[in-house]
């Protein structure tokens, strides 16, 4: 178990390997990663704030997962502390969950101005906190807020874009399943379901705004 005392500045991704399981306490201070993500999760990892001002994550890769990935095997636990990105990434501006990873989201805030925040092609588990796109930077972002291309299940917590552009993309995979919490955009599609995609909702609420589409699906999604 690890406690910050400080703010730390690194110059390279930390790897938690396969069979390691670590938790890290925020404790109300940074960890910023210049050039790179700052977390490749291969075992098992979660990171919590006790800290009322809640400290934050930073990353600046530009591959696949600006801040966060959860690779082959991985799992990655998120209590609390708000994770964002200081440059664009190819895909999940924030996060990257690879087909066998899971991200399991309690608590604390996925915010970036400079893409979208979450590509998930394995398992994602939302049942608190906040995923939210940024406007700091890029008011005419117009990238997906969550691109979903494996499973999504949505239990509680927020999934918010202000922007134009979707909030929610279903591509693929196993569909997303909203049980509770708050999907909501303000002016772009709200849930947009392309190719495979599936969605299964069976309570919280869905809330769309503008001229878009609240939920719309293309030809031969569901």
């Amino acid at each position: 178990n690890y406690v910050l005392m400080c703010d730390i500045e690194m110059s390279a991704a930390k790897v938690v390997d396969a069979g390691q399981n670590v938790k890290l306490c925020l404790n109300g201070f940074d960890i910023t990663c210049t050039n790179a993500k700052v977390y490749s999760v291969y075992g098992q990892l979660s990171i919590c704030d006790c800290c009322t001002q809640a400290g934050t994550v930073s990353g600046g890769n530009t591959g696949n997962g600006g801040t966060i990935s959860s690779m082959d095997g991985g799992t990655l636990n998120i209590y609390g502390g708000t994770f964002t990105s200081h440059v664009t990434a190819a895909r999940g501006g924030v996060a990257y969950i690879t087909a066998s990873g899971v991200l399991n989201m309690y608590g604390g805030t996925i915010t970036t101005s400079y893409g979208g925040n979450v590509a998930n092609y394995g398992l994602f588990v939302l049942s608190g906190g906040v995923i939210e796109k940024g406007t700091s930077a890029s008011s005419g972002n117009a990238s997906s807020n969550f691109d979903s291309r494996g499973k999504l299940v949505i239990n509680g917590g927020a999934l918010r874009n202000p922007l134009k552009g979707n909030n929610l993309l279903i591509v693929s995979g196993e569909g997303v399943t909203v049980n509770g919490g708050t999907v909501q955009c303000s002016t772009g599609h709200n849930v947009r379901i392309w190719d495979s995609g599936k969605l299964t909702v069976t309570g919280g609420a869905l809330i769309g705004g503008g001229t878009t589409d609240n939920v719309y699906a293309d030809k031969g999604a569901t």
